[in-house]
């Protein structure tokens, strides 16, 4: 939003306004080696086009993106990036660590449990790469019970 960053700039904030996936954007703005790259556009199609281009500049940088769903994550990791999250995905995932926190499981289960959970959708995102659009929606997620958790805790 170019209103905001003027006003920023009419602040003292050292922010510039470009395309951010363009690599001559980025090297006018006086980055010529970024340490890692995170892109956070909306639309899928800019998000992957932006990996394409900044991958092609920046061929040893890690690149980190948000994905909208299963396969825009795949989309992505075919076009280049190192990681992407789906965003829906981890939204969920810190709202069930504080659930779980706040009925009293034990810090390091709750993020032993997201991490099982995050590695398990990664799992699943390898295996889906050749499944249709179609397979991808019916794919069962992985299921926890708080009750199985609590059990386990009991010498």
């Amino acid at each position: 939003n170019s209103t905001v960053v003027k006003e920023a700039q009419k602040l003292g904030f050292p922010i510039l306004y470009g395309d951010g996936s363009r690599p001559a954007v980025l090297q006018s703005a006086g980055i010529s080696s970024p340490k890692a790259i995170m892109i956070m556009y909306t639309g899928k199609k800019r998000t992957i086009e932006a990996v394409q281009r900044l991958r092609l500049s920046f061929p040893a940088i890690p690149i980190y993106a948000r994905a909208q769903d299963l396969k825009h994550l795949l989309d992505l990791k075919i076009a280049g990036a190192t990681d992407a999250i789906m965003e829906n995905a981890e939204t969920s995932l810190q709202l069930g660590s504080k659930l779980l926190k706040g009925l009293g499981v034990m810090s390091d289960d709750v993020v032993f449990l997201s991490q099982l959970i995050r590695d398990s959708m990664e799992l699943q995102a390898q295996e889906a790469v050749g499944l249709s659009d179609r397979d991808l929606d019916i794919m069962k997620p992985l299921q926890v019970r708080v009750s199985d958790l609590m059990e386990a805790r009991v010498p």
